[in-house]
């Protein structure tokens, strides 16, 4: 948050910003931006020191198929649980019944986590900041 102009922010983002800044006693705000797969990404692996401000997160669905169903799982600064982000659709097979899910994309504005969990996602563009003690 060190470029951004108060005056102009939006309330949404100057709440996430007062909520956010006390979680952590941080040093360094770094602007992060990242586009890419989960897979060895820092946002998989907690660290009590760090804490992801998301301005835009956005994430896809890979597969689809019968029971498949995209989700992205949120931790708080204590690596607990915070929320289960679910999007994708399903469609009703009448010729050979069953359910199909669809590759669907998710975007979610002004989050905050420490780590995340995939499942059934493989790409995602993460803009924001990270917080670092």
């Amino acid at each position: 948050m060190n470029s951004v102009d108060w005056k102009n922010a939006s309330p949404a983002l100057k709440n996430l910003w007062r909520i956010v800044s006390t979680k952590i006693a941080y040093t360094t705000i770094t602007p992060l931006y990242f586009m890419g797969t989960f897979t060895g990404s820092e946002f998989i692996t907690y660290n009590a020191n760090k804490i992801y401000i998301a301005l835009n997160l956005i994430m896809d669905s890979v597969f689809g198929g019968a029971g498949a169903y995209a989700n992205i799982t949120l931790y708080d600064e204590v690596n607990a649980l915070k929320m289960v982000l679910g999007f994708g659709s399903l469609s009703y097979d009448p010729v050979a019944p069953a359910f199909h899910a669809l590759s669907n994309s998710y975007r979610h504005e002004n989050i905050w986590f420490s780590r995340l969990v995939p499942g059934g996602t493989a790409n995602f563009i993460f803009n924001g900041y990270r917080l670092n003690v």
